[in-house]
């Protein structure tokens, strides 16, 4: 309930003071004609002032029971987003909605990037009070679940199963690999109705790793030491498999170079037009200590891999000698579990003591270290606005600022570790975890109403 309180509050505070926000853009009075406008904006804030007062009474004094507040929230709430959508769409077709090209925005005003997302362009370019600009800001910073995909099998009396790996279609759904006793199983989930409208048996492991070219082939690694590439545009099954301890990750560099990494060290890179491997790099011994714990891609030819000798690599092609070579090898104290491209140019690094290093890949020197999760870290997801959301063995997620360096949420998400997050859009992300379950997470304007109902565990 004190969630519903504080957007109780929220909305009524600035319920009054946005409703001139969304009128076609006026120039400034001259001063001599400024009394009127004056004594109108000071009625608003008396008005919004006593509301405020009004509510906190109430609240404080426990005459607005539980039921009542929320049905007072969601209505005050249902009339901001109508207010916001309708902004929105007046803007399109109506240029005067449009402030002057040197108004402040908020991604201005706190040094953030202009991505072009909806609610960016709803706060910076259509006017809104700075006040209330920082305030939606703060609230669209904390996520909330709002879905939750149960992994169960139909053809198996319902029974649930790990989670291992995510990856997001073409077409919007969300695909995911089986680990535990239902390994091998890949489904295709509809988000819309949170149900899976396909379920292969691909392999006969965990489901480590996918991947999707552009044309809609799927490539998918298993600790069964297979990789399988199917597609509509492919007449047949390509199977790659190796005699080691199972395939552990995958790194698209183009829609035709694959590289693999497994339990044995070595990492392949391998054309997926011919099916060829083009290099290998191999470790001075097969042993589960060099084993690689991921891949990540820095560009078109050049990636980064962590393995359990605590090694952090960078891997560049080399055009002279028609080859990958490393060109960087950073020894960290553990092991980096995950690893992930952030924006200007940094590399995160999440390890199994809890830490997540960030380096910059100009110098490779060490920028910053997030401490805060009391498992290892598992998975990494770059999200907007110079953030990054963190999944550990702890179940928890974490999402970090990185402009502070610090960690400005904790969500208790999963029973058991967390696999795999991904980006979804500007607004959601995906979590997976051994506790059989997918979590998709936002905090979209219109999902606001919907905060204080449904999953939000």
């Amino acid at each position: 309930m004190k969630d519903k309180k504080k957007l109780f509050l929220l909305t009524i505070m600035c319920f009054y003071s946005i409703t001139d926000c969304f009128q076609p853009y006026k120039k400034p009075s001259k001063p001599s004609q400024s009394a009127s406008s004056a004594t109108a904006s000071a009625a608003v804030d008396v008005k919004a002032l006593k509301e405020k007062e009004s509510a906190e009474q109430r609240v404080s004094e426990g005459t607005l029971d539980d039921n009542a507040l929320e049905t007072e929230a969601d209505n005050e709430v249902t009339k901001i987003t109508e207010k916001f959508q309708k902004a929105a769409n007046s803007s399109l077709t109506n240029p005067k909605m449009l402030p002057p090209s040197d108004t402040k925005t908020l991604s201005e005003s706190k040094n953030k990037p202009n991505l072009g997302t909806s609610i960016d362009s709803l706060l910076g370019l259509y006017g809104f009070p700075m006040e209330l600009q920082c305030i939606v800001l703060d609230y669209l910073d904390s996520f909330e679940c709002v879905q939750t995909l149960t992994n169960y099998d139909y053809d198996n009396n319902m029974k649930d199963y790990p989670v291992d790996s995510l990856c997001r279609s073409h077409d919007g759904s969300l695909i995911s690999g089986s680990g535990g006793s239902g390994a091998g199983k890949i489904k295709i989930w509809d988000l819309d109705t949170g149900t899976y409208v396909q379920a292969t048996d691909r392999h006969c492991g965990p489901v480590t790793s996918l991947r999707l070219l552009d044309d809609g082939t799927l490539i998918s690694a298993s600790n069964d030491s297979t990789i399988r590439v199917q597609g509509k545009n492919r007449s047949s099954v390509l199977i790659y498999s190796e005699r080691t301890s199972g395939f552990h990750a995958l790194c698209l560099l183009s829609n035709e170079i694959l590289v693999s990494g497994g339990g044995s060290g070595r990492i392949k890179i391998r054309n997926l037009n011919t099916g060829q491997i083009i290099q290998e790099m191999i470790p001075p011994t097969i042993w589960d200590i060099h084993a690689i714990c991921s891949l990540c891609r820095l560009g078109i030819r050049k990636f980064a891999s962590s393995s359990h000798d605590k090694e952090l690599k960078i891997w560049q092609y080399n055009p002279n000698s028609n080859s990958y070579e490393c060109i960087k090898t950073i020894t960290d104290s553990t092991p980096a579990l995950s690893l992930c491209l952030l924006a200007n140019n940094r590399l995160a690094s999440g390890s199994v003591d809890g830490k997540i290093t960030i380096r910059d890949l100009d110098t490779y020197k060490l920028i910053q270290i997030l401490e805060g999760h009391t498992g290892c870290v598992s998975a990494l997801c770059s999200l907007p606005y110079n953030k990054l959301a963190s999944g550990s063995h702890d179940g928890t997620i974490k999402i970090w600022d990185l402009n502070s360096a610090q960690c400005i949420q904790t969500i208790n998400a999963h029973k058991d570790r967390v696999t795999a997050l991904l980006l979804l859009s500007d607004e959601k992300f995906a979590s997976a975890s051994w506790d059989k379950t997918i979590k998709i997470f936002g905090h979209e304007l219109n999902q606001i109403d919907k905060k204080t109902k449904g999953n939000s565990k």
